[in-house]
């Protein structure tokens, strides 16, 4: 459904191998992608308000513009991934690896939650 509509609105993708997929401007709020591997994905303008993306792979995506507003970002891998102004308001960024990220115009941390 995902690929073919850009539309996954509070969806099970838990552990989903999306790699290298181009979900540009895709709706993923309230989504499950526990575990799932994003590896080299384009989010660009993707909407991932209050997911769940706890543990899951970021290596190389490309997030600029994307929403991870209220998301659960616990673990979450961002190791040469590409965030630029993206928005972490109220997201729970607790144990990320940002090894090696480009960020720009976006307030992220290691440890602890951010608030507006």
């Amino acid at each position: 459904q995902l690929l073919s509509t850009n539309m996954c609105y509070a969806c099970d993708l838990s552990n989903a191998d999306l790699t290298q997929a181009h979900l540009i401007g895709a709706d993923l709020r309230q989504a499950d992608l526990t575990g799932a591997n994003l590896t080299e994905t384009n989010l660009e303008g993707a909407d991932l308000s209050g997911a769940d993306l706890s543990g899951a792979n970021l290596t190389n995506t490309f997030l600029t513009n994307a929403s991870f507003e209220n998301a659960d970002l616990t673990n979450a891998n961002f190791t040469e991934a590409k965030l630029y102004f993206v928005n972490v308001a109220g997201a729970t960024l607790d144990n990320l690896t940002i090894t090696q990220a480009e960020i720009v115009g976006t307030p992220i941390s290691v440890g602890g939650r951010y608030e507006d």
